[in-house]
C-alpha cells in the first residue's frame, strides 16, 4: 500500500502544518516543501541531505524528510527519520503525524492510530490528522470512530474528493448504499477520471442492482488506467446483471488469470468458481498463480 494520504494532501501539509525552524534553515525548508508540493520528493530529499550534512538538529527537517523518503518507498529509512525528529523534539506534534501515517502504511498500524492520536491532541482540527485517522480507525474496526473523524474533516474541507471517498467506504461498510453512492458521485464530479471514485461508485451501483450504472463506471475506470483484476470481476458481475453473459465471462476469464498472475491465489479460485456458477461452466481451469 502507498504512502497515500500524505501523497494526496502532500502539498497541504508542507503549506499548512506550522512546522518551526531556525532562520538559517527556512531556505532549505522552503525549497523542501516547495518540491514536496509538486511531488518532487528526491528533490525533496536532496535539498534536506544537504542541510542535515550541515549538522541540523531541527526536528522539521528530519521530519520532513521521513515524508518524502515515505512518498518514495523508502519506509525504513523514513522511520528511522521520523523517530530521529521526535528524540530530538518529543513535543513536535507533526512528526507524529507523518509517522503516523508511515506506521499505517508499511508497518503497525496499531502504532499508526497512537501516533494520529496524540498528534490531534496538539491539534484537534487538522483536517489531515482527522482523516488519516479516520482511516486508522476503519482499520481497526472501530467504523463509528472513523465515520466520526471523517465527518468533522468533510466539515472542515467540504470540497475534498477524498475525505468524501473515505465516507463513502465507511458508509458502505453499513450498507448504506444511498448515502455512500452520494459521496462517490461528489468525488466522481470533483474528477471524473478519477479511478478510484468510479470504481467505487460502480461497485455501489452494482449492490444497489443498478447494473448499467455498474458497468458504465467500470468501463470508465478502466480506460482511465485502473488495472484490477477485482474492477473487471465486479463489471463481470454486473454483465451478468444484464444479461451480457458473453462480455461477462470474458472479463471473469481476465480477472481470473490477472489475479493468479499478480499472486491473488484466493481471489482466483474464488472466481473461478463463481464463474462456473454465473456462467454455467463445466470445465472448470484455474490457472497456476504466481505467489
Amino acid at each position: 500500500m502507498r504512502f497515500r494520504r500524505s501523497l494526496v494532501l502532500a502539498a497541504a501539509l508542507a503549506a499548512a502544518t506550522g512546522f518551526r525552524v531556525l532562520a538559517d534553515e527556512a531556505t532549505t525548508v522552503a525549497k523542501a516543501q516547495a518540491a514536496i508540493g509538486i511531488r518532487d520528493y528526491a528533490g525533496a530529499v536532496a535539498a534536506l541531505n544537504a542541510e542535515i550534512a550541515t549538522g541540523s538538529k531541527s526536528a522539521e527537517v528530519y521530519s520532513l524528510r521521513c515524508l518524502a523518503l515515505g512518498q518514495l518507498g523508502r519506509a525504513n529509512d523514513a522511520l528511522a527519520d521520523c523517530d530521529h525528529a521526535i528524540a530530538l523534539d518529543p513535543n513536535f506534534a507533526d512528526a507524529y503525524k507523518v509517522r503516523g501515517d508511515l506506521y499505517l502504511d508499511y508497518f503497525d498500524p496499531s502504532k499508526g492510530l497512537k501516533d494520529l492520536d496524540t498528534f490531534l491532541v496538539a491539534k484537534p482540527d487538522d483536517v489531515n490528522g482527522l482523516w488519516s485517522r479516520c482511516d486508522a480507525r476503519r482499520r481497526a474496526g472501530d467504523i463509528a470512530g472513523a465515520t466520526d473523524d471523517c465527518t468533522r474533516a468533510a466539515k472542515l474541507l467540504p470540497r475534498s474528493p477524498q475525505i468524501r471517498i473515505s465516507l463513502g467506504r465507511l458508509a458502505l461498510i453499513g450498507k448504506k448504499y444511498a448515502d455512500a453512492y452520494a459521496d462517490f458521485d461528489f468525488a466522481v464530479a470533483s474528477n471524473p477520471r478519477d479511478t478510484i471514485a468510479l470504481y467505487w461508485r460502480g461497485f455501489t451501483a452494482l449492490q444497489q442492482s443498478n447494473y448499467r450504472g455498474a458497468v458504465d463506471d467500470l468501463t470508465a475506470a478502466i480506460a482511465a488506467g485502473d488495472s484490477a483484476s477485482e474492477t473487471l470481476a465486479n463489471r463481470a458481475r454486473a454483465y451478468h446483471g444484464l444479461g451480457n453473459d458473453v462480455a461477462g465471462k470474458a472479463d471473469m476469464d481476465a480477472a481470473i488469470v490477472g489475479a493468479a498472475r499478480n499472486g491473488l491465489c484466493e481471489d482466483s479460485m474464488t472466481w473461478a468458481i463463481e464463474e462456473a456458477v454465473l456462467f454455467h461452466v463445466t470445465n472448470i481451469k484455474i490457472p497456476v498463480c504466481s505467489k
